[in-house]
């Protein structure tokens, strides 16, 4: 269901149109959307500018600088409808919350040099949401 927030923003139902095709036989006509529009994770892209800072070589600091003030413009990008949040949607913000304490938790860790988050191994994974727990 990740890669279903960036259609359903543009207008594009898929879950329902295949319902309408499977259970009653009926066929979308084509349906028309904005082109160019970006879908992100805003918490998994502050994980992974946090990530890519301490691996960070001095040749490299321009274009991370860049990255973060791409990162930091993109709720102006939301408000101007160039791009879509993942979780921060009108009717439920419960996951945009939870990634938000949990980003803030995670930089307040590495900054203090508290472990957690930093020990932890490539390919291990984020905690769950509980709340997405809960709606499963």
């Amino acid at each position: 269901w990740g890669s279903m927030g960036l259609p359903l923003a543009i207008g594009v139902d898929f879950p329902r149109l295949l319902y309408e095709l499977m259970a009653e036989g009926r066929q979308s006509p084509t349906i028309d959307y904005r082109i160019g529009v970006r879908s992100r994770n805003y918490m998994l892209d502050g994980l992974s500018l946090l990530g890519s800072l301490r691996r960070l070589r001095g040749a490299e600091l321009g274009a991370w600088v860049r990255d973060v003030g791409d990162f930091l413009l993109q709720p102006l990008r939301w408000i101007t409808g160039h791009e879509h949040s993942d979780s921060f949607v009108g009717d439920d913000l419960k996951p945009a919350l939870w990634e938000c304490l949990f980003l803030a938790k995670t930089v307040t860790r590495k900054l203090v040099g508290g472990g957690g988050a930093r020990h932890r191994r490539q390919g291990d994974t984020v905690p769950q949401n509980p709340v997405a727990r809960k709606a499963a």
